[in-house]
């Protein structure tokens, strides 16, 4: 007789939980995250924050030449200065092709620098004991400062004065407290979280976005020529999805395109074929010398593909595989978050594929040489819209010709109008953090999945295949209406090769390779 009221108070509590709704996202992950505390997960890219400025100093020639070391801004306490920062901001990576000497750090007018060996630093081993060191050489360690930066360098050779100095500055402070000789507790356990998150490549940040937890899988039958898709209802954040090859996980589904939808738009926010999305296009999984790889964003393993990409959605997402020209099994998993709802400032993901075959005949006027101004007209755009969000990184695939080489060119980021390149580099493979040309390399960030040879046994008949990435998860690019992504196409022909009229040494814009390319970002709807 007692059971009954049991009962029914049990059934009373679970029609409430029911009526309640999903759990919402954990208050503050749409807040703006500045300094070490960005560094240990990814959230923040989805969430629009208003009066961040993203930047980069370099050595690159500002007569737009092909000369880009050695050009040092000025000089403070006697010692050349690599970048001048007007705060509040963070520095949140430098790069160089060859550190050596003294880096040094002068926040907020001080006189007395925080110094490191050069090369020390770039390998991880100075300010810091979690090591945010990629490539060759690039350090993500987030140096903060309240009113100005000023970085020098004190016995930089000159083979090496290559470097890249890339900020963020904020419109209020934000709680930013200027970097001192030694972290604060704080800023310790806030290095050893987002250290933690860069080890397991973003399998694990440093908090809980919230919602309640939901898997959604399918195995869905792809017609030849037809489509296939998994739905999600509802207002959610999808924090990981996965696709394998339902009988061959490994098979790249080279023949598969992919297109993600949210919140019933006609027009897909994500279009691109499905190797390519996950950085296999040339099968660098099978192909490189590294093999499979596992970065922050993005995995291709022996047992599929994965994106770890943020994904918030208000009114239901999906997600359409397209066929090719035969029948494809495959599985779909997506991981994510229910949740009531969302905040005003949650952006939607973005993905979009574009290539660009150039032609391959040149001729003699197509060939200039070091001292010769590039027209940026002639860039390889990666990206171009308007609208309201922040670039987050992109795939760059390169079928180069056999003469030498092809990454020569600067990348350059236009946003809102302006007529100065916001970020303005010093030559395709620094941009990607390695330097002197590609060796393959994966890091959290950035790699080259594949590097085509090079050197004086590459035949003029020679294609090689190249495939690189540069993720952006606390250097990003903010917009507020437009941005323009682009890389400057230049190589070098160093050869006597009849078809460059025997030009030796001499630098093209019109080489003949095809640019391919994913590129990354988040847009704040209607905007």
């Amino acid at each position: 007789m007692k059971i009954r009221p049991v009962i029914f108070a049990v059934a009373i509590f679970f029609a409430a939980l029911l009526a309640a709704g999903p759990a919402n996202l954990t208050p503050g992950i749409n807040g703006l995250r500045a300094g070490i505390d960005a560094l240990g997960d990814a959230w923040q890219l989805a969430f629009w924050n208003p009066g961040q400025q993203a930047g980069m100093i370099s050595s690159h020639s500002e007569q737009d030449l092909n000369i880009d070391m050695m050009n040092f801004h000025g000089e403070f306490m006697g010692h050349p200065v690599l970048a001048r920062i007007e705060g509040p901001g963070v520095i949140l990576r430098v790069w160089s092709a060859g550190p050596s000497g003294k880096l040094l750090f002068y926040p907020d007018g001080e006189h007395q620098p925080i110094a490191c060996d050069f090369r020390k630093y770039m390998e991880g081993k100075c300010l810091s004991k979690e090591a945010f060191a990629v490539g060759q050489y690039a350090n993500y360690t987030p140096i903060p400062f309240k009113k100005s930066m000023v970085v020098a360098a004190a016995g930089f050779k000159l083979e090496g004065a290559y470097w890249h100095v890339s900020y963020m500055t904020y419109k209020d402070n934000h709680g930013l407290q200027t970097i001192g000789g030694k972290w604060d507790d704080k800023s310790r356990d806030q290095i050893k979280a987002a250290a933690k998150f860069w080890k397991s490549n973003g399998a694990e940040p440093a908090r809980d976005p919230g919602g309640e937890p939901a898997t959604a899988s399918q195995t869905l039958a792809v017609p030849a020529g037809g489509s296939a898709e998994l739905r999600l209802d509802g207002v959610g954040l999808v924090t990981e999805f996965l696709l394998a090859d339902a009988a061959s996980p490994a098979d790249p589904l080279s023949d598969l395109r992919l297109h993600v939808y949210f919140d019933g738009i006609a027009e897909p926010a994500v279009d691109a074929p499905v190797d390519a999305f996950f950085g296999n296009l040339f099968n660098a999984r099978e192909k490189s010398e590294r093999g499979p790889y596992q970065t922050l964003m993005i995995s291709a393993t022996q047992d599929g593909y994965s994106s770890r990409w943020p994904m918030p959605f208000s009114h239901g997402m999906r997600l359409e595989l397209v066929g090719g020209g035969a029948a494809r099994t495959v599985k779909v998993t997506v991981n994510y978050r229910r949740a009531a709802a969302l905040p005003d400032n949650a952006m939607r993901f973005h993905a979009r594929y574009h290539l660009n075959d150039y032609p391959d005949k040149l001729k003699k006027s197509d060939v200039h040489g070091l001292f010769y101004r590039v027209p940026q007209d002639k860039n390889y755009v990666v990206l171009q819209r308007e609208g309201r969000g922040y670039y987050a990184g992109c795939f760059l695939y390169v079928v180069s010709l056999g003469a030498d080489w092809w990454g020569e060119g600067d990348e350059m980021i236009w946003v809102d109008g302006q007529a100065r390149a916001v970020i303005r580099g010093t030559g395709t493979e620094d941009e990607f953090n390695w330097s002197y040309g590609f060796k393959e390399n994966v890091s959290p960030v950035s790699g080259a999945l594949q590097a085509a040879r090079r050197g004086r046994h590459v035949k003029e008949s020679d294609v090689g295949y190249n495939a690189v990435y540069r993720f952006r998860p606390t250097d990003f690019v903010p917009f507020k209406d437009q941005i323009k992504v682009t890389y400057e196409r230049l190589g070098s022909t160093t050869f006597r090769l009849p078809r460059y009229q025997g030009s030796p040494v001499n630098v093209s814009t019109e080489r003949g390779d095809d640019y391919r390319s994913v590129a990354f970002w988040y847009e704040l709807p209607g905007k």
